[in-house]
């Protein structure tokens, strides 16, 4: 009962960690020889386990015979592009546009293309 319980938490937590990953393969080993399904659902009965397929067939054996392997690989991330900054403008504190660049303004703090400056 402790190797069921064991199993179908173990299936559990992995199938939720698959969902995290993009790039996954089970392996399925019954009796030695491996299977080319994936596991879609885990039962019990008594000693032995019932594997159903995605293909909707079911394989029952002993809960010894059985091994279900997990491998993923991380794809991450290729590639950083550096966005391209482009001039969105000097702003008041009100949010009110007051032009291109800070020449003619009056002293005070103003946004400029994201960042906060102080016109003395």
């Amino acid at each position: 009962m402790m190797k069921q319980v064991l199993l179908t938490v173990c299936f559990l937590l992995v199938g939720l960690a698959v969902e995290a990953q993009t790039e996954t393969k089970q392996t399925v080993t019954v009796n030695g020889e491996t299977v080319d399904k994936t596991v879609s659902r885990i039962t019990f009965d008594g000693d032995d386990v019932v594997l159903g397929y995605t293909d909707n067939t079911t394989q029952r054996a002993t809960l010894d015979e059985v091994n279900i392997a997990f491998t993923y690989t991380s794809t991450g991330i290729g590639e950083m592009v550096r966005a391209t900054v482009r001039e969105q403008g000097v702003y008041n504190l009100n949010g009110q546009y007051v032009g291109k660049g800070t020449e003619r303004l009056a002293k005070g703090l103003y946004v400029k293309n994201g960042q906060k400056v102080i016109i003395k």
